[in-house]
């Protein structure tokens, strides 16, 4: 067990648009993917280790955050919002801003890099107090909290509503904020680019099977991180080629086949072996659908464009890497075909 580490709140203040939300967007509507996903945070940490590359102090830097931030948040409007109540079906852009919490840490910052549920140590790097039980009066969208370390290293985390988008909306926004903190400017050329793409009740179609709303993740809930190098991504690859044998499995991605390592593995231990009968499982796959709209959906769309990939296991055979890489692929390719026949139904 890692040895939980003493953490100091230097500060703590909402970090508001530098300019006023106009009226006529001031509500912001949330799709039906969107309320479904729960109040949930998505988490995301960018080490930053000491160096002697930048110039500025701490302090500095701290302060290019927090301006550069405010910019940001003057195109990524709801984002500086609140959602009033569990049920909200839109977010009241009210300009209540953002979290923004300043926190010294007596450990080196590779101690921290270390993900476990062992210890409080990564918790402590995000904020506190973001959920319905801590703000009667509704939460806010987003959160930062800047981390120094003994050594000199800077962590900065940032949560995310989940209502508000998925896991692309996150990094768009933070490559936006990370562009404006570089170049100093919401309009510089290196900018302009990555500006947000607001689609509001969006006509996603898809049919797929209910899916439960999504829930803050309970105390037995475990995280892990696992570190797979490049050269054994590929050896698995080549494997799940080799057994797939007569039945083609056209260049199966390092995503697809690590994904059915997992739930091979997690299936395999929580299996127990002395059973002599199989309960089945399921696999749900996201899919990013951005590209399944007609004219595709940029990049930087902002909000919960995703497709769930259902993969049943009925037996052990069906937990086999060649069976769940080709699985996965045909639901692939039927997402594909049902969007094109509803493409069809639109056009006649």
């Amino acid at each position: 067990m890692t040895k939980a580490v003493a953490r100091t709140i230097i500060s703590q203040e909402m970090v508001k648009p530098s300019s006023p939300t106009p009226s006529h967007l001031r509500t912001y509507n949330l799709s039906e993917i969107d309320q479904r996903m729960g109040h949930l945070y998505m988490p995301l940490i960018l080490y930053y280790p000491d160096n002697d590359i930048c110039s500025l102090t701490p302090d500095d830097k701290v302060r290019v955050m927090k301006k550069s931030l405010s910019w940001s948040l003057t195109r990524y409007h709801p984002f500086a919002g609140i959602i009033h109540t569990p049920t909200s079906s839109h977010i009241d852009c009210n300009d209540e801003g953002v979290v923004f919490v300043e926190a010294k840490h007596e450990s080196q910052m590779n101690l921290l890099q270390v993900i476990s549920d062992e210890d409080d140590n990564v918790a402590q790097l995000f904020v506190d107090g973001m959920f319905w039980e801590n703000s009667p009066k509704g939460v806010t969208i987003l959160g930062v909290q800047v981390n120094h370390f003994v050594c000199g290293g800077m962590a900065v985390a940032v949560s995310l509503s989940h209502q508000i988008g998925d896991g692309c909306t996150l990094g768009s926004f933070v490559s936006h904020w990370a562009s404006v903190a570089r170049y100093g400017s919401t309009d510089h050329k290196e900018v302009l680019p990555l500006n947000p793409h607001f689609v509001q009740h969006p006509a996603i179609t898809i049919v797929q099977p209910e899916i439960p709303a999504l829930q803050p993740r309970g105390p037995n809930v475990v995280t892990r991180r696992f570190l797979f190098p490049n050269s054994k991504l590929s050896d698995l690859k080549n494997k799940v080629f080799a057994l797939a044998g007569g039945e083609s499995i056209n260049n199966p991605t390092q995503v697809e086949v690590l994904t059915s390592l997992l739930y091979k593995t997690a299936v395999a231990t929580t299996t127990p072996s002395s059973s002599s009968s199989f309960r089945p499982y399921t696999l749900l796959f996201p899919a990013n659908i951005r590209s399944k709209f007609v004219p595709k959906l940029p990049k930087t769309a902002v909000g919960n464009f995703v497709a769930g990939l259902f993969i049943k296991t009925q037996d052990e055979s069906e937990t086999s890497l060649s069976v769940l890489v080709s699985n996965l692929k045909k639901q692939k390719i039927e997402l594909d075909r049902l969007q094109n026949m509803q493409l069809l139904r639109k056009k006649n």
